[in-house]
């Protein structure tokens, strides 16, 4: 179980690995030519990669050429099933009556029509370097040790790879959600329950215009910048020194984020970094998503209001002067690199530069053909029957054969 559990976790690391590089150099090489959406439901590709190990074979996948891919995959596909094949038929031949077992042997016996029983093997398949305990216990053998004994000392680093992997996990959920809180507790208390009635009805009639019903409108609170926070009893800040045609724009930009479950989406975005705390890819990946579910809710809140681009674009800048770090939802200001980038897709979509319809379909289509795809390291091919026979006859490795 410790081997399956790592090999596992080789898969999912690796895969996701190359599939988000694949992503973030498509977003550098288009950079503001991809439309809001598309560049957000790309993520759900890494999301599936992430969460689904199990895809069909197929030979345009990019991972037939990843060698360590291959690799693992294949040990996954093929060595797992076959050593529980194994285990299973030497269960049966155990608890088969009609098998009679002598002493010092494996397994002997007939049935009661006359045909041999099942033999009895330790092992179904050839044991093989792939896991990181495997590696390890290599590294630190001694001349001479059996292949039992080597087996025997990577199941036990293997053990201790899911224990700190665990640990990892543990330890980053209880960090992310301590920050959580303290960063919405630090909102609430920079904060007070708004009571200017002119900007109460501003919120009213934009989040009635948006289809948000008065009995579900988050409380809206005066702070030092504008944000939706929190998920459950969420609330919206925003400043009191706004005039009613930024306060219209803030409104609807924030309301959109809560209409689109966004700051849900962002906490599960943590959670799932958090389960992958030691891969550092997946934590850019986290940062990017944030600038994208802003750079969507941008172009949401110039499709449902109608506002004119520069007029929108005008009213972010004067919102980056009152920017606020918190890490409880989304921030309606952002300065540097970020407010540029917005910046850039909003003036991009002003003057018609997004990628046509079909280009992005196309775009899609052609990652998820390459990353939503495994490599071809299935056992059932026509050479199947001479590769077992010549393995058998020469001593070669079976598994070597087979990814040739």
């Amino acid at each position: 179980m410790p081997e399956f559990l790592v090999l596992l976790l080789m898969q999912v690391t690796v895969f996701s690995s190359v599939t988000a590089l694949i992503l973030i150099a498509v977003k550098q090489i288009f950079k503001c030519r991809i439309p809001p959406r598309i560049g957000a439901v790309l993520w759900i590709i890494l999301l599936a990669r992430l969460i689904c190990p199990i895809f069909p074979e197929s030979r345009i996948s990019v991972y037939n050429y990843i060698p360590v891919g291959r690799d693992i995959m294949f040990s996954l596909t093929n060595d797992v099933t076959d050593e529980l094949t194994a285990s299973e038929e030497q269960r049966r031949a155990e608890n088969n009556p009609y098998v009679v077992h002598r002493a010092g042997e494996e397994s002997v016996g007939t049935g009661l029509s006359g045909e041999k029983s099942l033999s009895v093997k330790s092992a179904a398949v050839n044991h093989s370097v792939v896991t990181v305990g495997d590696y390890i216990a290599e590294a630190v053998s001694d001349y001479g040790e059996s292949a039992e004994e080597l087996e025997n000392r990577a199941e036990r680093f293997n053990t201790v790879i899911i224990g700190v992997y665990f640990t990892g996990v543990f330890l980053s959920l209880t960090a992310a959600l301590f920050a959580y809180s303290r960063a919405k507790k630090r909102a609430l208390m920079s904060s007070e329950p708004c009571t200017d009635s002119a900007l109460l009805a501003v919120y009213r009639s934009t989040a009635e215009r948006l289809g948000i019903g008065e009995n579900k409108l988050p409380q809206l609170r005066c702070g030092v910048s504008a944000m939706l926070v929190g998920c459950r009893n969420a609330h919206i800040s925003c400043r009191d020194d706004m005039d009613k045609r930024e306060a219209e724009m803030v409104f609807a930009h924030e309301l959109l984020h809560y209409k689109c479950f966004d700051n849900p989406i962002i906490l599960f975005s943590t959670v799932v970094a958090c389960l992958f705390w030691y891969n550092p890819l997946i934590w850019l990946v986290r940062s990017i998503l944030r600038e994208d579910i802003e750079v969507l809710c941008d172009a949401r809140t110039l499709e449902h209001c109608r506002i004119p681009l520069t007029e929108y674009a005008f009213m972010l800048c004067r919102a980056s002067a009152y920017s606020e770090l918190l890490d409880a939802g989304c921030h309606m200001s952002a300065g540097g690199r970020r407010l540029r980038n917005r910046l850039k897709i909003i003036s991009a979509e002003k003057h018609h530069r997004f990628l046509p319809r079909v280009a992005s379909a196309v775009l899609c289509a052609a990652i998820m053909m390459l990353c939503l795809t495994n490599p071809i390291v299935s056992q059932n091919s026509d050479y199947s029957g001479y590769i077992e026979n010549y393995a058998e006859l020469t001593g070669g490795d079976v598994r070597s054969m087979h990814l040739y």
